[in-house]
């Protein structure tokens, strides 16, 4: 949607200002499936980090810290 509204901008401005509602109002569902995202990764690194305390020889696809 961002890429749409950059093209539009300078060509129709009314149109950027749809996208411009369009993405505000998409904003809220974004910023909760973040947060959602990222308590999951922190729920499956711990459960990875118990594995690995269970099972030392075992290798896991778990989420690193950054």
């Amino acid at each position: 949607m961002w890429d749409c509204y950059f093209a539009q901008k300078k060509a129709d401005p009314y149109k950027a200002v749809q996208i411009l509602a369009l993405l505000t109002q998409v904003q809220p569902y974004l910023s909760q499936y973040y947060e959602a995202s990222k308590d999951i990764m922190v729920k499956v690194k711990r459960t990875g980090d118990q594995e690995k305390q269970n099972s030392p020889a075992s290798e896991s696809d778990y989420i690193l810290d950054s």
